[in-house]
């Protein structure tokens, strides 16, 4: 089982190799889709913004496309690997919790102050892998839905 674990290892590695080397669109619309991934969950907004706001759903739903597409389905879940800005993103992310949780134990704070200051540090970073992975999902649901609509019936 070792050498199993090595070789599926190697092939994500050789796939994220790949992608960032091959695949710049992907990087791309992964980008995109991560950097504007809050106007889906845009709600409040006025007339004018409205039209914007349209915009720039259609311009991300372009993206989840191809994000969804059969060609790019084998590089789903290495998004972090793949793309330096998600890979930085989440470096830094941890990096702010370690830090404030150090900060926490030189002020000997208590418990409760503990688990709140760091709870506080990781909302405020983490709120773009939120989006993300909120895209993503719908992307899921979108192929999940594609899936049940289907015609094509397995043989028992």
């Amino acid at each position: 089982q070792p050498q199993e674990m090595h070789d599926i290892r190697c092939d994500l590695v050789d796939t994220v190799k790949f992608y960032r080397k091959r695949r710049p669109s992907y990087i791309q619309s992964v980008e995109i889709v991560a950097k504007h991934a809050g106007v889906l969950l845009s709600e409040n907004a006025s007339d004018s913004e409205d039209q914007l706001v349209s915009h720039q759903q259609l311009v991300l739903e372009d993206h989840m496309k191809s994000l969804m597409s059969s060609e790019h389905s084998y590089a789903r879940g290495l998004e972090t690997h793949i793309v330096k800005m998600l890979s930085d993103h989440r470096k830094s992310t941890v990096t702010a919790v370690l830090d404030e949780q150090r900060e926490c134990k030189d002020c000997d704070d208590d418990y409760e102050t503990s688990t709140h200051c760091l709870r506080e540090q990781s909302i405020a970073y983490s709120s773009m892998s939120a989006k993300f992975a909120y895209a993503m999902a719908r992307c899921d649901q979108i192929d999940a839905l594609k899936a049940s609509m289907s015609t094509w019936c397995a043989e028992l």
